[in-house]
């Protein structure tokens, strides 16, 4: 849905996935039809809405596949990030904890899906103003990204922005600098 040319199409179809309760079907391509239709939200701009969409998947869902099924998860990790993006960090913190969770029983502790998940409980920490918290997690996320993945992945690079992210924070000013210069000359090489 993030390319802008499909978001007509999405804006005819909303008040119809309303009014048809497309949340309640169990069509997997359904459902993620409605996981698009939050992102379209999102995109589009009402945060608010895409965070009311999201929250009614995830409730019905969770009753009706298990908070394990993938598809729930997804729309999991899509409430967490709307609710950090309305500044509402204490109910994301809590979604993505358990989120987290969900994907260690499911995946791993090791698993990329567990690093990207721990990347948004580190991110509600800093929302929340605990900068040494969320520093130590960016720092063993970043760790088990460089070995899991390799250094130049995509979750490794953005664990380490998130890294340098948190240094900053956390008032490391001169150790954020170092780090993020010590990745983007490895980018370079």
């Amino acid at each position: 849905p993030v390319p802008t040319k499909q978001w007509p199409r999405y804006q005819n179809v909303l008040p119809h996935a309303y009014a048809a309760q497309v949340i309640e079907c169990d069509d997997r391509w359904v459902r993620q039809l409605v996981i698009n239709l939050m992102i379209f939200l999102y995109h589009w701009g009402d945060h608010e809405e895409a965070c009311k969409l999201a929250k009614l998947a995830v409730n019905v869902w969770i009753e009706r596949l298990g908070a394990a099924d993938p598809q729930t998860l997804q729309a999991a990790e899509r409430l967490g990030f709307y609710l950090w993006t309305l500044g509402r960090y204490a109910e994301a913190g809590r979604i993505n904890q358990s989120t987290v969770e969900r994907h260690r029983e499911l995946s791993g502790e090791n698993s990329e899906k567990t690093l990207i998940a721990e990347i948004a409980v580190a991110t509600d920490l800093k929302g929340s103003g605990d900068f040494v918290a969320a520093l130590d997690l960016n720092q063993q996320i970043y760790q088990k990204a460089r070995v899991l993945l390799g250094e130049n992945e995509p979750t490794a690079l953005w664990a380490a922005h998130d890294t340098v992210v948190s240094l900053g924070l956390a008032g490391q000013y001169r150790k954020g600098r170092e780090r993020s210069e010590e990745h983007t000359s490895e980018l370079q090489s």
